[in-house]
């Protein structure tokens, strides 16, 4: 246990070393004529002098909330939500900070190297942003998960990524659509200045108010969403018995330490060039950083549980997230991951009937109205009432490869696929707990 949890401290270390070659790559780009620099230096101290009156504001709330905690839950608790907070902070300042350099010096280089170079330098500033979250969210629940060893405490530190994560993102998306609406109507329509005209000042609010909500407030919530998804596999994976002692716990951190070193790989095959599409270059990126998760997900499965079942749901996330798939190779990919997560079901369907009592039945009901409903409305949207009554768990594969194009649709709607299955889990639960007779006769 102790040497995995030093691996994956080193490979959130890893992601932060990543950030900082790729920050000092940005920095040392050119950044064009003392016209750009200027227009670019009036955008970054504006987005700088926002974030700081932000700050001093959230500053009183999280001593607020620090001092609550500590008296109400625990001290420890308390200092976890701290860190939380200030790693929240960091990611989206840092994000911010770099993307208001690599905005000027990707212009510079469109206009004095072309394409290929503007790429690199627009992406090599974006991936700062995605390595400060992921390397200081991994370290932030490996750190407190070692030294304590205790996951309830990990939501305090959850709690503190949530609390930065709504003012940033809401406050900085109404000053950037306030100052959007402003510069359209004193500009365009009073003076005549042409839109995005750095004469007119409300333009660079414009352009401050993107920085500020577009990539520190979305920092914060990616830094968020990520630790949320961290400490939610950490609880629930505490239960899960494994091939040694605390392999349901620490499954989800190696395998996040797994995804830092693919994307870090990834990143090296991002190259393009005059005559090609950037987003080749950029889907290039994720299918490497996706086939590396996949291996090792399969890997560290069976290492930890000694099966590769687990590694089907991953599989399928992947899968479910590759927006650049086409219909032809979803359809593929639907045939190979549907029916193993059928099967999974009805696994998980039996052993759960003959451990819910009879009071959780009626729950199962009322949830299962509301799955349906949910379920119809979206088949209803995509107008698949051709294929006529699905019984899910083995219709759903077989929609997956008649119709690409709706696996797109659902792909996109994940979680409306997932309530799919889970009306035929609870369906059976609720027809063979509310007929038991019937269930023995047969």
């Amino acid at each position: 246990m102790e040497n995995i949890i030093w691996v994956v401290l080193l490979c959130a270390v890893l992601a932060l070393l990543f950030a900082a070659w790729k920050t000092s790559a940005v920095s040392k780009a050119d950044a064009g004529t003392e016209r750009m620099k200027e227009i670019a230096g009036n955008i970054s101290d504006g987005a700088r002098a926002f974030l700081f009156a932000e700050y001093k504001i959230l500053v009183i709330f999280v001593a607020v909330l620090f001092v609550l905690i500590g008296l109400f839950i625990t001290w420890l608790t308390a200092g976890c939500f701290l860190i939380g907070a200030v790693f929240s902070v960091c990611a989206g300042y840092v994000g911010m900070n770099v993307a208001t350099k690599a905005n000027v010096r990707t212009a510079a280089a469109a206009k004095s190297s072309g394409m290929n170079k503007a790429l690199g330098v627009a992406f090599s500033g974006g991936s700062v942003m995605g390595m400060c979250v992921v390397g200081l969210g991994l370290l932030g629940c490996a750190a407190i998960y070692a030294f304590t060893g205790n996951v309830e405490i990990l939501t305090g530190f959850s709690l503190g990524a949530s609390s930065i994560a709504l003012f940033a993102r809401v406050g900085g998306g109404i000053y950037t659509k306030a100052a959007d609406v402003g510069a359209a109507l004193v500009g365009k329509v009073e003076a005549g200045i042409p839109e995005d005209d750095p004469r007119n000042p409300a333009v660079i609010a414009d352009n401050v108010g993107d920085n500020v909500g577009d990539v520190a407030g979305m920092g914060a919530d990616l830094f968020e969403s990520y630790v949320g998804a961290l400490v939610s596999a950490l609880t629930l994976g505490v239960a899960v018995v494994g091939t040694f002692n605390g392999a349901g716990a620490l499954f989800p951190l190696i395998l996040a330490a797994a995804g830092i070193v693919a994307s870090i790989i990834g990143c090296f095959f991002v190259r393009g060039d005059e005559n090609s599409n950037p987003h080749k270059a950029l889907k290039m990126g994720s299918y490497v950083a996706s086939a590396i998760v996949v291996v090792l997900s399969l890997v560290l499965s069976n290492v930890f549980f000694g099966s590769m079942s687990q590694a089907i749901a991953i599989i399928a996330g992947l899968a479910a997230n590759m927006e650049a798939l086409s219909p032809r190779h979803a359809k593929r990919i639907g045939k190979f991951a549907g029916h193993p997560l059928s099967r999974r079901v009805n696994q998980v369907s039996a052993f759960v009937n003959r451990k819910e009592s009879q009071g959780a039945v009626l729950r199962h009901q009322l949830i299962l109205c509301r799955l349906k409903q949910l379920h119809e409305c979206l088949l209803c949207r995509r107008g698949v009432e051709s294929y006529g009554p699905i019984h899910y768990s083995q219709e759903i594969p077989l929609l997956f490869q008649r119709d690409g194009e709706l696996l797109v649709h659902l792909r996109r709607n994940f979680r409306q696929l997932i309530l799919a299955f889970a009306v035929e889990f609870f369906s059976r639960i609720a027809g063979e707990k509310a007929h038991p007779k019937e269930n023995e006769r047969k």
